[in-house]
């Protein structure tokens, strides 16, 4: 009984294993319907899902692609903007070293101060409008502007080219007279002292010479017979005599001759303080002032000095002063 309860348990068990087999696995056809149903909702939603991946892969593409083209433009952009500002900046150095250049062509007078003025009144203007341009920004509508203003500043340029190639031609015509006035300067220079040094010599041949002279003593007899005398209580005066040369190169007319007799003790023969004459930027007494008249021919002048004081016996000097020069010096001893 025990082995046929189990034999029949056992049985159940792989009765009810085979009930479950043929429900999940039926032999009809219409029993797989709604596993197929299935199945293809699933592929449906797999290729709904495929067809949104498709196109988020599409509009990130196209998004990408804007991204570069527009990062590419604002690069472009910017690199524009770049070369815009250096250009910018050479244009202002430009045109302030070209104002500069027009004010040094106007202070040498190389240009008319009116052509100045206006070449300067357009520097400064297209300086303003180049400034306001860049304020604008040079990447929008200033960037236009400056390319408008661009041919204006290069026609000024040219224009100060032209001028300075004329400056640079005056330049040297100026440098070439500079250095023949220089030349002239020292040529005119060599000529006045060469024309000086000739007055000086000229000057020198036209004064008088004296070529012999003589102090001696004089007494004079009641009778008016004279004669010399060399014992000086006897004499009456001093005479010197002395003979002009011929000069044809001096100017005839009247001479005065100055004559400075100094005694043994250097002390200069006087009757009037106030007798003097100028010597080297200075006064020099004179014992005795002699007139003639000089015709360019050879004379002999005879100057007196009157005797009135007791005067030492001793070498006595007498000095022929002529053309105010020192012209003669001759001398003569006199006894007691």
């Amino acid at each position: 009984m025990g082995g046929g309860k189990l034999i029949g348990t056992n049985l159940r068990y792989v009765i009810n294993n085979c009930n479950f087999e043929i429900k999940t696995m039926p032999d009809s056809p219409l029993a797989s319907v709604p596993q197929e149903k299935k199945k293809s909702g699933r592929r449906n939603i797999l290729l709904l899902l495929l067809l949104l991946l498709l196109l988020l892969g599409g509009a990130s593409g196209y998004l990408g692609l804007q991204y570069l083209s527009h990062t590419q433009l604002i690069a472009e952009q910017e690199k524009q903007v770049a070369e815009l500002e250096a250009d910018y900046q050479q244009a202002m150095s430009e045109l302030e070293k070209a104002k500069q250049e027009y004010e040094m062509l106007a202070s040498e007078k190389m240009i008319s101060d009116s052509l100045a003025d206006s070449r300067l009144a357009e520097i400064t203007r297209l300086m303003d409008e180049l400034k306001n341009a860049k304020a604008r920004g040079l990447s929008s509508g200033g960037g236009a502007k400056y390319r408008e203003l661009k041919e204006e500043r290069d026609r000024l340029m040219g224009d100060l080219r032209k001028l300075k190639a004329d400056y640079e031609k005056l330049s040297g015509v100026r440098d070439s007279i500079l250095v023949n006035l220089n030349t002239s300067e020292e040529v005119r220079r060599q000529l006045s002292d060469t024309n000086q040094l000739l007055t000086e010599k000229i000057n020198i041949a036209k004064q008088l010479k004296i070529y012999r002279a003589e102090l001696v003593g004089v007494r004079e007899r009641r009778n008016g017979d004279s004669f010399s005398e060399d014992r000086l209580k006897k004499c009456n005066r001093l005479e010197v005599e002395f003979d002009v040369q011929e000069n044809e190169l001096a100017d005839p007319g009247e001479r005065t001759a100055y004559i400075v007799i100094y005694t043994p003790g250097k002390v200069t023969l006087n009757e009037n303080p106030s007798d003097n004459f100028d010597y080297m930027g200075s006064k020099k007494l004179f014992s005795v002032r002699k007139t003639f008249t000089y015709s360019n021919k050879p004379q002999m002048v005879v100057a007196e000095y009157n005797i009135n004081d007791d005067l030492p016996e001793g070498l006595y000097t007498a000095e022929l002063y002529l053309d105010g020069v020192l012209a003669y010096t001759t001398k003569a001893k006199f006894r007691k």
